[in-house]
């Protein structure tokens, strides 16, 4: 069972990549290797995030309030997020070493508009799914050791 530790921990390494990626993206001098870089370490770090909070909690949630156990929050949220999540994977696609080395400023714009989207995300996870799952539950509150 993953704890509220843990994805809180994802949550942060996922803060600290994004704020590199809009360091990068704020410097005069362009820089499509290291941006390049960091966006493969966020997109590593979210698709593994995704996995870990689909398994332990969206399902589990889903269930319960399948059983009349939990208010519709999950569904809400988890309908709300696909629209996200296929403008992330278009992102992804669409900006890769080639793509963000030939048009800098296009791929800093992008990312502008996608990583609070993305910080959005996380902050109503960290302020209403967690708890929830927590209250249900589905998760813990610290690693067991």
């Amino acid at each position: 069972m993953l704890s509220y530790k843990r994805l809180i921990d994802e949550h942060d390494q996922i803060a600290v990549t994004m704020r590199g990626l809009e360091h990068v993206c704020r410097t005069a001098i362009p820089a499509p290797v290291e941006a390049s870089m960091l966006l493969l370490d966020l997109a590593a770090q979210v698709d593994e995030h995704l996995r870990h909070e689909d398994r332990a909690i969206y399902t589990d949630l889903i269930a319960l309030q399948a059983e009349g156990k939990l208010t519709t929050l999950a569904i809400d949220l988890e309908a709300a997020f696909q629209e996200l999540s296929r403008d992330w994977l278009n992102y992804l696609a669409d900006w890769h070493h080639d793509a963000i080395a030939y048009d800098w400023r296009a791929f800093c714009e992008a990312t502008a508009a996608m990583l609070p989207r993305v910080q959005t995300r996380v902050q109503t996870e960290n302020d209403l799914i967690y708890p929830a799952a927590l209250q249900a539950g589905t998760i813990r509150l610290k690693d067991v050791s």
